[in-house]
């Protein structure tokens, strides 16, 4: 065995653990100490929030809003221009009445039927010139956090789409999520926060996606030749592309399929138009 196999590599070993138990220690005792003490806890907290606002500024992503709980609709509307974007995500946020109105909503004596309306009724006010509408709400439900995600269409009438949902929390059925396209060389790895994986949510739509990619900082191409790579909890490789979603279940997931943008054909004829 080389030296390296027989004292560097071993060292090294030694001192990764050794680091690891170490900022566990501090970790477990740094908290403690927050816990004891507000304005320490607030300043933190604050730094950390400011922290953020600057990196999202430097590299240009989204950010959510830190009060909760709030509310979103989204669209996606065709760019005249566009290098690495053939789509724009219109993006609006509006924060709740209250959180006594939120847990009206989502709390365990609600009606299923006025909530879904309520988010019916809210997505109904998305252009209806915008593609693949879809509502985001935000909010804190039995001490975790919560996404409701609801694609659309939206009306208010009694044949509404929205389907109805127990906001269960179930364990996340994915261990990665990838975009990928043929214009860019590595994938790209979509962090999904645990609340997202709730009974009835409908993840992976283009606007959606457009959003979570917004929300990161690398590079990236979006059109209609996009693909979702997922790795379930029993390492199956699904790929969805742009004209699917998933929906979470009680089991687990399941997947359907929805055409979102216009036809090939209707692109080309556009495209000529402009070039004439």
């Amino acid at each position: 065995m080389s030296f390296y196999e027989l004292y560097i590599t071993p060292l090294l070993t030694s001192a990764f653990l050794w680091g690891l138990r170490t900022y566990n220690i501090i970790k477990d005792s740094w908290l403690l100490q927050l816990e004891k003490n507000p304005p320490l806890k607030w300043a933190v907290s604050e730094f950390q929030y400011g922290t953020q606002v600057i990196y999202s500024f430097v590299t240009a992503t989204r950010m959510e809003p830190r009060d909760l709980p709030w509310m979103a609709t989204y669209g996606l509307i065709p760019k005249e221009i566009g290098l690495t974007k053939r789509f724009s995500l219109i993006e609006n946020i509006k924060p709740f009445f209250s959180s006594y109105f939120f847990d009206d909503l989502f709390g365990e004596k609600t009606e299923l039927e006025y909530t879904l309306k309520y988010i019916s009724a809210m997505g109904s006010r998305i252009g209806s010139d915008l593609l693949s509408p879809l509502v985001v709400i935000k909010g804190i439900y039995e001490g975790e956090s919560l996404y409701l995600v609801r694609r659309g269409p939206f009306s208010n009438s009694e044949g509404q789409h929205i389907m109805s949902s127990s906001w269960k929390k179930v364990s996340p059925p994915f261990l990665s999520v990838e975009y990928t396209h043929p214009e860019i060389n590595e994938a790209i790895e979509l962090k999904m926060d645990t609340g997202f994986f709730r009974v009835g949510n409908e993840l992976f739509t283009p606007a959606f996606v457009l959003r979570a990619l917004e929300y990161q900082s690398l590079g990236y191409y979006f059109d209609e030749d996009y693909k979702i790579r997922l790795m379930d909890s029993e390492c199956n490789i699904i790929e969805l592309k742009s004209d699917m979603f998933i929906t979470i279940t009680e089991d687990g997931y399941k997947w359907d399929k929805e055409e979102v943008f216009p036809p090939e054909s209707e692109w080309s004829e556009e495209d000529d138009t402009k070039n004439e």
